[in-house]
């Protein structure tokens, strides 16, 4: 059920030969594991068609040199299997977003690691001590410097991170290079050249690291959801009064084109209004239910 291919460092899930086992079509939910105890699911695994046409799931997010436990669950029981994907040592950059862009790369230099401070001191008139604003630090942040020998590294290189996604960096045990693999957001890159021959390339990719990208989202903030969230109906104070905090969302729009369908707990036209979506004279606020919004 399970294969490595290592032009693009994947472990591929087969999931044409989970359908010969179970005899007949399914979808299911294919999850990974270090120790058979904890389980996440693959990423594009969460509802997955199990049918003699299947396409193979593929992993980029495996944990190298070591046992990776997968297991595939539809309706009529759990099929299981493992493997060990070796990257032999290479360090490897993947673009989750656009895999072909995944690619090897050779670190030849890392800055020191900085962690910003975000808070401060403020200085008060009267006194001869500071007032101190205290505030968890924020993440490690270093500069990593890549060395790419033709022209053709580079261009990859650079598509890689052009994309602005979070990237995967993979640092396999007994590479040599001292710094963690895991998610990074890249910041300003740059790239110089030292020499002859011409093609060679230094080129340095200031990193932070947070979480992966969201399941089934294209792209994301190192530690953070991609993208903007949901407009919601924002709490705030108007005419002395505090509004109540709540959310609406758009059920459907009516047949024949002439009313918008909001749901939610709290189903305001004040939320409408700020999104645009209906006039400024419209009712202030409807409590509950299922609210139609007249177009004009």
């Amino acid at each position: 059920m399970l294969s490595y291919d290592g032009t693009l460092s994947r472990v591929r899930i087969n999931l044409t030969a989970v359908r010969t086992a179970i005899g007949a079509d399914d979808t299911g939910v294919v999850e990974r594991s270090l120790d058979q105890v904890r389980w996440s699911t693959v990423r594009g695994g969460a509802a997955v068609s199990i049918a003699a046409t299947a396409l193979d799931l593929d992993d980029y997010e495996f944990s190298s040199d070591v046992t990776n436990f997968y297991r595939v669950t539809p309706t009529s029981g759990t099929y299981t299997d493992n493997i060990t994907p070796s990257l032999g040592g290479a360090v490897w950059l993947k673009n989750l977003r656009f895999p072909f862009l995944n690619q090897v790369v050779y670190p030849s230099d890392a800055s020191d690691v900085t962690r910003r401070s975000l808070g401060g001191t403020f200085d008060v008139i009267g006194r001869s001590y500071p007032v101190a604003v205290t505030v968890m630090r924020a993440s490690a942040q270093f500069d990593l410097t890549v060395a790419t020998g033709t022209a053709d590294d580079r261009n990859l290189l650079i598509a890689a991170v052009s994309t602005g996604d979070v990237i995967l960096l993979q640092n396999p045990p007994g590479s040599g290079y001292q710094f963690d693999g895991g998610y990074y957001a890249v910041g300003d890159v740059t790239e110089t050249r030292q020499g002859v021959p011409w093609d060679r390339r230094w080129i340095t990719l200031p990193l932070t690291p947070g979480g992966a990208p969201r399941a089934g989202r294209a792209r994301g903030a190192a530690g953070g959801p991609p993208g903007p969230a949901p407009h919601p109906l924002r709490g705030g104070r108007r005419g002395g009064r505090r509004r109540r905090r709540c959310r609406a969302r758009v059920a459907g729009v009516a047949a024949d084109g002439t009313a918008i369908i909001l749901t939610g707990a709290c189903a305001a036209v004040v939320a409408a209004n700020e999104a645009g979506l209906v006039p400024p004279k419209a009712p202030a606020r409807v409590p509950g239910g299922v609210l139609q919004i007249c177009l004009l």
